[in-house]
């Protein structure tokens, strides 16, 4: 668990040492918006889209911070999508 003092997500409130509760945070992980920021597309094994952005893909994994931070051949055109041979679901959880 975090440290006391760090402020996180509980039980529907953010807590931190000085403000033990608060009003819960109106937060929204919703992945379909801003969908104008994604600077990436993916077709999956089963040739399924998926958008995304680039940065939290290299953010997630070593895979993706080298393609896109490495100049691998598949990055060099933007507009085209990256056919990956994952099944979309574990794509869509990354």
């Amino acid at each position: 668990m975090f440290p006391y003092s760090c402020p996180r997500f509980e039980n529907g409130a953010i807590v931190s040492k000085t403000n033990r509760s608060s009003q819960p945070a109106n937060l929204s992980l919703d992945r379909n918006k801003h969908r104008e920021l994604y600077d990436v597309t993916i077709h999956s094994k089963e040739g399924r889209e998926l958008r995304a952005h680039k940065c939290v893909l290299a953010a997630r994994l070593e895979y993706f911070n080298s393609m896109f931070g490495g100049g691998w051949a598949e990055t060099s055109n933007s507009s085209k999508p990256l056919i990956i041979p994952i099944p979309y679901n574990i794509l869509e959880a990354v």
